[in-house]
């Protein structure tokens, strides 16, 4: 059978066939009537039958309600089952229910024990098994059954693990099994499964062989990745807006009708693919963990030899030789960094044995030591237990290699070499790659989900370092989240800063540390310090930026970057095609827009974000990084954005070079799974000359 192709209408085909098939074709219909002969708006209602177009009439719906779901219990022509109709009430603990031959509609509530008080919701159903389940309050489990002409419930435990972490979330059935779909936003999404022996909700990594799920709205459904020619373990969804019903709520609208692009998360690297509907999709995700791809268990001894792969054997290597002895000491005297060696090994044979291999070895930071390797690494989950890809911008160049330390981990920053890594639910730690020294941090206080962003102040082995973590998408709230740590603390500080003024949330940016504070950034272009005093642990807090924060609302996405107690901010158009540099005038507390890095390379993703000044090349020069790769380029490299002709760019191969890229739609983003990481690592070359 031939691919399907995968698009907004497509995904809607697939939850309205699965909705379906569980009732034997049928559906619950509504149509909103207004006319003046109405006493009042209402919805017709109708059972139709997918299949057989039968149609069965059920009594009208008030209007005077949002509702976000219809569930039947069964199909209208089943004797064995009552044939229930539920409609659930947006941001309410109350569902509207009919049977077949009632003239009105029943109003059922639920108000569990434990939320006696507190404003309770039921946020999504599903019928699994024959039997009906309700997602309550973001987090519980329970089943709706029936009890003669009336429902009831019994809980099943929670299978989310906080009311407050998603502000999107469902239910979907796959395999005959139930999972829990949760969306913090568009670049983080977590995936439960329902083990009802326990009565919780595990979290999972990796769907069902070949599923993938579709998620529109508030609807679910699970399909088959190879039958429509996509990458399994995948969720298939549309931006959706978020709005506030009052002081203490979150809810979802539809999605953007303005905005043509379709995302799909993969959950083995946290990924965030994008691409175009209005211009045609692909029908395939493509693997980058395969851009010429080394095992990194091996590196001190083999990363040399990966540029040897350049060299053939051909008449033109006597030729270089034979240039006399001086000339080539000249040649090797003018070579500037560990590439360059490289390069020269690949030239050709003799040349090759003018060199010994290069070789690497840790650098602890000591007086004695060389200062270690520059240039930054991208490092990011392979989607295998426990494997992450370490990906070599400047040589175009993936590495792989096992660390099961880190196994079902989230790397959350990196500095000097350093990892701050987290495990759910509450585990932190201190991460040393190459030493695989490990230092443990108090629990956090809250799941380790709640937080979009981390940020360290100096390395774990010093004295007074500092750890700041913000979440500023938390639902039901319009504050920031601030937790802090030092050394000698054995419980986290924390504090709720009302910023609902000058801070939109949710915001998702990156933290960096200036030398004394801690900073973040948010979409309209205001900026917060946190500066926490160490006599008192009282945080002092300032917003600052432009008072002009309109300009801002073109922007899709931002970065922050501090460069020697400088602050960049890097700003992605809506549109994706382009986009804007500035630089912080401390003075005024204005942002100016630059033309020009200079000499300088800026290394950006949602965890860590880096600027290095050094002897690059010139096409590595002035450049902009991003953890992004592309999806139509073939295993090229990653994306890049050059200041010097304003254009995306991708690296192909040393044939071809760099090909420009007109936006940045048909890209794979790794979101919270990659992070930048200087490798605390030297290099060292010896001459047989």
């Amino acid at each position: 059978m031939g691919s399907r192709r995968i698009d907004e209408a497509s995904l809607e085909n697939i939850i309205t066939e699965s909705k379906a098939s569980c009732n034997k074709g049928w559906l619950v219909e509504l149509f909103y009537v207004s006319d003046s002969d109405a006493d009042e708006p209402h919805y017709r209602c109708y059972l139709r039958n997918l299949y057989t177009s039968k149609k069965v009439k059920l009594p009208n719906l008030t209007a005077k309600f949002n509702y976000s779901k219809q569930i039947l219990t069964a199909p209208p022509t089943e004797e064995q089952q009552p044939c229930f109709v539920l409609s659930l009430i947006e941001n309410e603990r109350s569902l509207l229910f009919c049977r077949l031959g009632d003239l009105t509609w029943s109003q059922w509530s639920w108000l569990p024990h434990w939320s006696e008080g507190q404003r309770s919701t039921i946020d999504d159903s599903i019928k699994i098994n024959d039997k009906v389940y309700a997602l309550c309050d973001r987090t519980r489990l329970f089943e709706i059954e029936t009890q003669g002409d009336e429902l009831g419930s019994k809980d099943c435990g929670p299978i989310l693990p906080s009311s407050s972490l998603f502000c999107i979330c469902g239910l979907v059935e796959s395999c005959g099994e139930l999972f829990a779909v949760g969306r913090k936003s568009i670049f983080d999404t977590y995936v439960y499964k329902m083990d009802f022996s326990l009565n919780r909700g595990e979290q999972v990594f990796k769907l069902s062989l070949d599923r993938c799920f579709a998620f529109l709205g508030t609807s679910l459904a699970s399909f088959s990745a190879a039958e429509f020619g996509v990458g399994d373990n995948t969720i298939f969804f549309k931006e959706t807006e978020l709005g506030i019903t009052d002081d203490y709520d979150y809810v979802s609208s539809k999605e953007k009708d303005d905005d043509p692009s379709l995302y799909a998360f993969n959950l083995a690297d946290s990924s965030l693919s994008v691409w175009n509907t209005s211009r045609g999709t692909r029908t395939t995700l493509q693997d980058h963990s395969q851009i010429r791809k080394f095992n990194l268990s091996r590196w001190f001894q083999d990363h040399d030899q990966i540029h040897e792969e350049k060299f053939q054997e051909d008449g033109e290597s006597s030729r270089w030789f034979q240039l006399p002895l001086d000339t080539q000491i000249l040649v090797i005297q003018c070579l500037s960094s560990v590439y360059d060696v490289m390069n020269f090994r690949a030239v050709c044979k003799d040349w090759k044995s003018l060199v010994h291999p290069i070789e690497w070895s840790p650098n602890h930071g000591d007086e004695d030591s060389s200062p270690p390797f520059e240039y930054p690494w991208l490092m990011f989950p392979q989607g295998e237990k426990g494997m992450y890809n370490f990906f070599d911008p400047i040589a175009n160049l993936m590495h792989s290699i096992s660390i099961p330390e880190l196994e079902n981990c989230k790397v959350r920053y990196s500095h000097q070499g350093w990892l701050l890594v987290t495990r759910a639910p509450y585990s932190i730690f201190f991460f040393e790659r190459f030493t695989k020294e490990r230092i443990e941090l108090p629990e956090l206080g809250r799941y380790e989900g709640w937080f979009d962003a981390f940020c360290v102040s100096g390395t774990p082995t010093s004295t007074d370092w500092q750890i700041c973590a913000i979440s500023n998408s938390i639902p039901r709230s319009r504050s920031l989240l601030i937790y802090l740590m030092r050394p000698g603390r054995e419980v986290w500080t924390w504090f709720g800063i009302d910023c609902s003024y000058h801070i939109p949330c949710p915001s998702f940016s990156n933290l960096v540390f200036d030398g004394e504070c801690f900073c973040y950034l948010a979409k309209n272009g205001k900026f917060i310090y946190f500066k926490i005093e160490t006599t008192d642990d009282h945080l002092h807090c300032v917003v600052k930026g432009s008072s002009s924060t309109s300009s801002f609302s073109k922007y899709w996405r931002q970065f922050l970057v501090c460069y020697q107690d400088e602050l960049i901010s890097v700003w992605i158009d809506q549109k994706r095609n382009s986009i804007d540099v500035f630089k912080l005038d401390s003075e005024e507390d204005e942002w100016v827009e630059v033309k020009s890095l200079d000499e300088k390379i800026l290394y950006l993703s949602q965890t860590t974000s880096l600027a290095v000044e050094a002897a690059a090349p010139p096409e590595i020069k002035n450049t902009v990084q991003f953890s992004m790769f592309s999806d139509i380029h073939g295993n090229g490299g990653n994306i890049s954005y050059s200041l010097k002709v304003q254009r995306f760019r991708v690296y192909k191969n040393s044939i071809q070079g760099y090909s420009s890229l007109g936006d940045l739609y048909d890209t794979k983003e790794i979101f919270l799974g990659g992070t930048w990481i200087q490798p605390l690592v030297q290099p060292h070359a010896n001459w047989n000359i």
